[in-house]
Parts: structure tokens; sequence; C-alpha cells
């Protein structure tokens, strides 16, 4: 995401909410994947449409979908389906211990967020 066009537009708030959510896919995501120690920084996953059973979609920010795609690249953009996909493979229960040791204190089990 272009961070450059949001400067002076009066999207701070939008802003605030880009950075809360790329701060909790490191934290749920990606931290307890490359704490695993079954994810690096190289590993990639497949960038694609995801629609759960439920119907469900998950899109990125950007609306683009970038094939086989970093930890890297997938942080540096903010790759909603990646983290998705991450959680997906290392488990929800996983994402969610994850942000208590990092004393995110606020989650319930019931949060949707992570353990659905």
């Amino acid at each position: 995401m272009d961070r450059r066009k949001y400067k002076g537009s009066g999207c701070g708030i939008l802003w605030l909410s880009f950075l809360a959510g790329s701060t909790f896919k490191i934290l749920t995501a990606y931290a307890p994947a490359l704490d695993s120690g079954s994810y690096t920084l190289a590993t990639t996953v497949l960038d694609e449409p995801i629609t759960y059973s439920s119907g469900k979609e998950i899109h990125n920010a950007d609306g683009k979908y970038r094939g086989y795609t970093s930890i890297r690249e997938a942080i540096q953009d903010s790759v909603n389906v990646v983290a998705v996909k991450t959680v997906q493979d290392i488990t929800p229960q996983a994402g969610y211990e994850m942000a208590k040791k990092f004393g995110i204190s606020t989650l319930t089990k019931d949060d949707d967020c992570l353990l659905q």
C-alpha cells in the first residue's frame, strides 16, 4: 500500500487502522510462524483469492494478488491473504498464544478474528 497517498489527505484514522492491522498480522501470523521454525523470511506462500466455505472472501487491501510471495514481502506490503494462509497453517491458536506473549490482554477465546 502506498502510504504517501494518505499524507495530508485527512485520512489519519484510515492510516492508523492500516498500521494496527499490519502490526497485528506480524504479531499473530508471522511471529509465531517464524518462532516455530517452520517458516523463514524467505518462505513463500501463494497469494491468491481465498473464499471460505461460509462464502467469506479474503482480499488484499490493494486489490492485487502477487502469486508466490515471501514472508518478507508479505510483511513489507501488509498482504492479507498471505497472513491468513500463514495463520491457517500454524493454527489460529498459535497466533492467539503469541498475541498473549506480546502482552495483548484484551483478546478472548471468543474473538472471531483469530479462532474461527
